[in-house]
Parts: structure tokens; sequence; C-alpha cells
């Protein structure tokens, strides 16, 4: 046996490959995960910034329109007050449907399917107004959205955006996950170019 600081001679010398295949092995489970920005603009789905216990995330919204008889569905993990930002955000959008060229019986002839796919922990909190309208006005006119933004703030029914305070926390995590780009609701949609009032 070597003597204590000696290295043992009969213990042989292993050349270890890590991968991203064999990691979990060497570190065990992922603990957190989170989804990078899309890769290209779609439409109907938009980046919205969230505020975490541990800091800045972002959430992704889908939107879908189908024929139907104006009906809003909501699913996901949505709290009540994300429930509301989607019911707000569908109703200003209604409202001002004409400046986009939005024929008049469209909501009555379309379901509208507000979705945000990313996991199993409930997503709430006064931000993600702006974040839904953008996306279904993103679906309904068929407009691409920058894949590279995310948003934050509120929306009422007259398409304001109160004062809002968490932005800083919820950025944090914004431009790790490739969205350099950040857009507070208010003046020009940096999402699509079109005025938001």
């Amino acid at each position: 046996m070597p003597e204590s600081g000696q290295r043992d001679p009969d213990r042989r010398k292993r050349k270890i490959s890590v991968t991203d295949r064999n990691i979990h092995r060497f570190l065990g489970r992922e603990k957190y995960t989170y989804q990078m920005a899309n890769p290209a603009p779609e439409t109907g789905i938009v980046r919205g910034l969230a505020w975490t216990s541990v800091g800045g995330d972002t959430l992704q919204i889908e939107v879908n329109m189908m024929p139907g008889s104006g009906e809003l569905l909501l699913t996901g993990q949505m709290g009540d007050v994300m429930k509301e930002s989607a019911q707000a955000g569908i109703s200003y959008i209604r409202s001002i449907s004409r400046n986009y060229g939005i024929a008049d019986d469209f909501f009555e002839k379309h379901d509208v399917h507000v979705h945000i796919p990313e996991g199993a922990v409930p997503k709430d909190g006064p931000s993600a107004g702006i974040t839904m309208a953008t996306a279904i006005l993103s679906a309904v006119t068929e407009t691409k959205v920058r894949a590279d933004l995310a948003m934050t703030g509120e929306i009422t029914l007259r398409g304001k955006s109160p004062a809002y305070r968490r932005a800083q926390r919820e950025t944090s995590g914004s431009e790790e996950r490739g969205h350099p780009d950040r857009a507070c609701a208010k003046g020009k949609c940096a999402g699509c170019g079109r005025t938001v009032v």
C-alpha cells in the first residue's frame, strides 16, 4: 500500500468522455429546465416574461384560431389572473378589430385557443396581458412575431398598460434564453411593429 499522498501504482488511469447523452450519470437529473427562444418568427406564438422565486424566466404563449362559435379556450397551467388577462386581451382586440381589417363576424365564427404549454407549475401574475393580446392578434391577422422578443405588462380593456414595477426581476432570465429584446406594453409593439395605444 502506498504512503499517504502517493498514487497507487496498481490503479489504472481511465479516460472519461462526458457528452450530452451521459452527463446525467455524473451530475444527476436536471433540476431546472427552460425553453430557449424559437429559432424563427411564428404566427400566434409569443414569449412572455415571468418572475419566479429563483429569478426571471420566460414562458411561451401559444394561440390557435379555428372555425367555431366564438369560444375562448384557456389551457395550460394558468392562474385566475392570467385567465383574466387573456379575456381582457381578446376584448381589446375585438374592440379594435376593424383597424386590422378583421371581419365584424370573425369572432362569432372562430374559436380562440390560448395555451401555455410549459410544465406543471401554475403560472400567474399581473404581467401577461400584453403577451397574450399580441399572440391573439398575431394568430387572428396571421402576422408573425419576432422569436427573439419577450414582453411583459398587463393590458386594460382600452389597450393601456398600467404602471408596472416587476419588469427588472422578470427580464433577468430573458437574455440567457435567447431573448435579447424585451418590450413593455406601451407605444409601438416591438413584436409586429404595430402601435399599441
